[in-house]
């Protein structure tokens, strides 16, 4: 899914960050290069990064360049990747230190210097004062923001919110793209388009991830789906293994139908249709092995009893 150029820039990208951190922060080096690695996972951080069902953020840029201009500006492409990088990083360490994920305060400052590289890589594009810094201000966004729980009667439209706000800082280099090649008109598709792959993503982890998010008593819009369809009395592991989730998978398919859609239309993207082609392959693929898991159970054991 993910080409050898494009890991090699992402690569890239992540050796640029060390360096520059070694450089210009050496102390806070030690203990950002450690949770550098630990959020990896022991991977190579460009598999972490670039994993065939992670949000596409450093595809997004290369996506937008190739419909506007048909070609590739490597330079430009590796700059976008390294403030792509940074502004990932970022969200994380602030999702960790929020929810104090063992991280210590040693690496506060870390905040700044991803938020300040960020900034510093855009510079030499725009100047002070370029139009391109509202579309900056406008998209730099904290992952978490939004309201804590789901209110009712506006579930629907609160999941959306925070699905969109979790990826908007990837409409950032769409806009510098916009801007950069004075096609500006064009920045509203993309943004559009960014929104409704964030929702989706966001779906996919709550439909198969619901029994996690059950048992942590954590609230997605796929449970208030549960608590909304279930019949009465019915246990939500129930109602998802009945017709829950094949619930969740169909609407899953019919967004990424739309996504195709504006993909060959709007974007005129043919490696965007083709990445979300793969994706409802894959999606086929993993619905079905959780489908014959939860009719195994189904038929061989009773529900857990959790409560509607």
């Amino acid at each position: 899914m993910y080409d050898p150029a494009m890991r090699d820039v992402v690569a890239g990208a992540v050796t640029r960050i060390h360096v520059t951190l070694q450089r210009q922060a050496p102390t806070l080096a030690v203990p950002a290069e450690v949770w550098l690695r630990q959020l990896a996972g022991g991977q190579p951080p460009e598999d972490k990064l670039l994993h065939p069902q992670a949000f596409p953020r450093f595809l997004l840029p290369y996506w937008a360049e190739q419909a506007l201009t048909r070609h590739i500006t490597p330079a430009l492409q590796a700059d976008l990747a390294y403030a792509t990088a940074n502004a990932y990083f970022h969200a994380r360490l602030t999702s960790h230190l929020a929810a104090g994920n063992g991280v210590t305060a040693s690496l506060l400052p870390a905040l700044s210097f991803f938020q300040a590289q960020l900034l510093q890589t855009y510079r030499p594009y725009f100047p002070a004062g370029h139009l391109f810094w509202s579309h900056f201000d406008q998209f730099w966004r904290p992952a978490g923001e939004g309201q804590a729980t789901l209110l009712p009667g506006r579930e629907a439209v609160q999941f959306q919110q925070r699905a969109t706000q979790k990826v908007c800082a990837g409409k950032i280099p769409l806009a510098a793209l916009c801007r950069w090649h004075n096609q500006p008109h064009l920045l509203p598709r993309w943004c559009a388009f960014v929104d409704l792959l964030g929702i989706w993503h966001q779906l996919h982890r709550d439909v198969f991830g619901w029994y996690k998010d059950l048992t942590r008593q954590s609230e997605t819009y796929f449970l208030w789906e549960a608590c909304r369809r279930a019949r009465p009395g019915e246990a939500l592991a129930t109602w998802v293994m009945r017709e829950g989730f094949d619930w969740g998978v169909s609407l899953l398919h019919t967004r990424l139908d739309e996504l195709q859609q504006l993909a060959a239309g709007q974007l005129d993207s043919p490696a965007a249709w083709y990445f979300l082609a793969r994706q409802a392959e894959m999606l086929t693929e993993q619905a079905a092995k959780v489908r014959a898991g939860l009719q195994n159970t189904r038929r061989l054991l009773p529900p857990p009893d959790l409560i509607a």
